[in-house]
């Protein structure tokens, strides 16, 4: 669809993307994707959402079988659609925080951590999510903005999205304060 870069709303450097929740979302191509298999990972990002995801679930990211499928699968992180409360992912099981929304117009930093058979889900540095997780992740089917099917789009702006194979992150941390390094 129209997801571009803007340069009005960003958290670090000179843009961010721009998703409207509508037919916005990026792949990754599934020919050079290496999947994640058994091991450690780390897919972080900063979000900002522009209208509530309280009814109007948004997905960050999602790794699945094909892209927007409908397929309940992880690891995958976003604002869940009935209530818009932070939510993971880890295998086929969905793991939705009790309480917390995240607000408008402000910047998250969102951390998937996967660290031992335990993955946990980190919102500025604060771990508000954690499940067992032994899933060996075959699949290569990434999409960033977006998750489940084209209803669950997000709406706002992802900065500085990162993937890595090993645990970056293990118990609480301070948020980054700077954009990551190209490498």
């Amino acid at each position: 669809a129209n997801a571009q870069l803007d340069t009005a709303v960003k958290k670090f450097g000179t843009a961010s993307m721009r998703f409207d929740h509508t037919g916005d979302y990026l792949t990754l191509p599934v020919e050079s994707f290496v999947s994640l298999g058994g091991g450690d990972f780390t897919i972080e990002c900063w979000v900002y959402h522009d209208t509530t995801p309280v009814g109007n679930g948004q997905g960050y990211f999602q790794l699945s079988n094909g892209y927007l499928n409908s397929q309940v699968r992880g690891p995958a992180a976003g604002a869940e659609g009935n209530n818009g409360k932070w939510t993971m992912f880890a295998g086929t099981t969905q793991y939705t925080h009790a309480s917390l929304v995240p607000n408008i117009n402000t910047w998250y930093h969102v951390a998937m951590v996967r660290n031992s058979g335990t993955t946990k889900l980190y919102i500025d540095g604060t771990e508000i999510l954690s499940a067992s997780d032994n899933t060996d992740y075959t699949d290569v089917y990434f999409v960033i903005g977006g998750w489940y099917a084209t209803g669950y789009l997000m709406s706002g702006y992802i900065d500085e999205f990162r993937m890595t194979r090993k645990a970056r992150y293990t118990s609480n941390f301070t948020a980054p304060t700077s954009a990551f390094p190209n490498i």
